[in-house]
């Protein structure tokens, strides 16, 4: 994680394919703790929760940095799929579902 804040990468890469940013990573924490933990360690997913703490806490400049990166990237991104909307809905209704993530 501390690698990630201290970089200039906005969309890291990670193993699988899978892209971290903190917005990303931040609507996982809140949709695990809105539902009942049932399927997760409990111990585990509380020890991660205050290792993101303490980094976020420590890195806090380089933290509020990305987030504001990230801010802009993410509206830039729903401005550009909701100009594209807007000339064709026909052509792009259907990916809002796929869009309305990175958004």
């Amino acid at each position: 994680m501390e690698d990630y804040l201290l970089s200039d990468e906005l969309f890291w890469n990670l193993p699988g394919h899978s892209i971290l940013t903190l917005g990303g990573l931040y609507l996982v924490k809140v949709r695990l703790e809105s539902t009942s933990l049932i399927f997760i360690d409990k111990a585990r997913f509380s020890e991660a929760l205050n290792k993101l703490e303490l980094v976020s806490s420590k890195w806090r400049v380089a933290f509020e940095k990305k987030v504001q990166r990230e801010i802009t990237s993410r509206l830039n991104l729903w401005q550009n799929y909701l100009a594209d909307y807007w000339n064709s809905p026909d052509d792009h209704g259907d990916a809002y579902v796929r869009e309305v993530r990175w958004r």
